[in-house]
């Protein structure tokens, strides 16, 4: 199974496909929390395969990259402009461009 995770300023939302069907889950994005936490308010069951990562929040990147690790034994794949999506970013400053609106951008084109 994938595990897609994009934590916002407010909000962490996460979404796994189980039994043909994807279930959404979201708690409030917590800077405090460490990644046992997180995973107890997520209540993310079965085998996770892949763990994909959009973040505008820089301080949760080593918790996420442990929750991934817990999850499913790697780092996880964190979405930024450097990531190989079958999309090219035609602008002046792909690093500006946030994680969010590029698996945005991702998801309208593989539609």
């Amino acid at each position: 199974m994938i595990l897609a995770i994009d934590i916002g300023n407010s909000r962490v939302k996460a979404g796994v496909q189980v039994d043909g069907k994807i279930n959404f889950i979201a708690v409030a994005t917590d800077l405090f929390a460490d990644a046992r936490s997180y995973l107890d308010n997520l209540d993310i069951g079965g085998k996770i395969d892949t763990v994909i990562i959009s973040s505008v929040v820089d301080e949760l990147y080593d918790t996420f990259q442990e929750i991934s690790n817990i999850l499913s034994g790697s780092d996880g794949i964190f979405v930024d402009h450097r990531l190989k999506t079958g999309i090219r970013l035609k602008v002046d400053h792909p690093e500006q461009v946030g994680p969010d609106r590029i698996a945005n951008a991702v998801g309208g084109y593989h539609v």
